[in-house]
């Protein structure tokens, strides 16, 4: 089970000053959160960044629950999101497949 706490789930979402948010702000700071860190975007980048950003993006929607239960009073201190997350990894053909077009210019390089 991937769980993370409400410390983690602000520095993820890059939210400054949590006491002035409400629970209207979420949907925004969401938005904002994926485009942050979605993959697609850093494409070509080393592989321990691609990580990074993979690994982020997956998290939002659970740092966006844990927000979203501080902001409504539900939350506890040092609580951990109750959300149990499956990950399912592509096989590496497909991985391959995706990246095909950024690798070819590299492979010709080489």
């Amino acid at each position: 089970m991937n769980t993370i706490g409400l410390d983690e789930a602000i520095r993820l979402l890059e939210v400054g000053h949590i006491e002035k948010l409400s629970v209207d702000d979420i949907p925004s700071i969401e938005r904002k959160a994926q485009f942050r860190w979605h993959p697609d975007k850093i494409m070509g980048s080393n592989p321990d960044q691609i990580e990074r950003y993979t690994r982020n993006f997956q998290n939002i929607e659970e740092s966006i629950e844990i927000l979203r239960s501080y902001l409504s009073g539900e939350y506890q201190a040092g609580e951990k999101s109750k959300i149990k997350k499956e990950v399912e990894y592509p096989e590496p053909e497909e991985i391959i497949r995706q990246n095909a077009m950024e690798m070819q210019p590299r492979l010709t390089e080489l």
